[in-house]
């Protein structure tokens, strides 16, 4: 079904027949017949992970551009909802283009190993204890936790070891594909 809209056609049937595509259809390897079945195996799930992500993007690249527009130029708020329409090229150069040299440097390293997400957590956790934390803006706060792999945990269920984060509302005011 996917073959009867075009690839820029943002209709919710459109995105609903994409998703379906990205989780039940088998994806092309592009492996040879004589690959270990358990390279294929993990070569699949690369592709179908790296195939989500992308069907998230598109879902959510317009809502995260009528974000981006309301928000001023080079501020934290526009970075943030950058970063949470995985954009993040555009979100580092945003940031350089508003002269935050150091953000941008975070961002760059998103994703990066367990030392960069203890010390971004590290330093929230330093802006709470100092009370300084009311002073630095919300949306700063919410880039260095979601630079730091932190999503919202329902309480009780168990965290991501980002302790420091907890009290920032990573995902407060968005939806679920985001």
């Amino acid at each position: 079904f996917i073959s009867l809209f075009s690839p820029t056609d943002q209709s919710f049937e459109s995105l609903f027949f994409r998703l379906g595509h990205v989780l039940f259809d088998t994806p092309d390897l592009r492996l040879k017949d004589d690959v270990d079945l358990e390279i294929r195996k993990r070569v699949g799930d690369l592709r179908r992970k790296a195939a989500l992500s992308a069907w998230l993007e598109q879902a959510v690249a317009p809502a995260v551009d009528t974000d981006v527009k309301n928000s001023l130029p080079g501020s934290a708020k526009a970075i943030y909802h950058l970063l949470t329409g995985n954009q993040i090229d555009k979100a580092c150069q945003v940031a350089m283009d508003g002269h935050n040299v150091k953000l941008a440097t975070l961002i760059a390293q998103a994703g990066g190993d367990k030392e960069y997400i203890t010390e971004l957590c590290l330093q929230l956790e330093i802006w709470r204890r100092e009370r300084v934390d009311v002073h630095i803006d919300e949306h700063m706060r919410k880039i260095y936790a979601l630079l730091a792999g932190y999503v919202d945990v329902l309480e009780g269920s168990g965290g991501s070891g980002t302790e420091q984060c907890k009290d920032v509302a990573v995902s407060k005011d968005l939806d679920w594909k985001r």
